[in-house]
């Protein structure tokens, strides 16, 4: 049990990062053009 709440906590995680990740690149895209 603890497992799955572990592995489900890992998800949401790593799918906040990826937003982060993703709103970042799309701020800094300009600057590199």
């Amino acid at each position: 049990m603890g497992l799955l709440v572990f592995y489900l906590l890992l998800a949401i995680l790593v799918s906040f990062l990826c937003s982060i990740l993703e709103a970042s690149l799309l701020s800094f895209t300009p600057l590199l053009h």
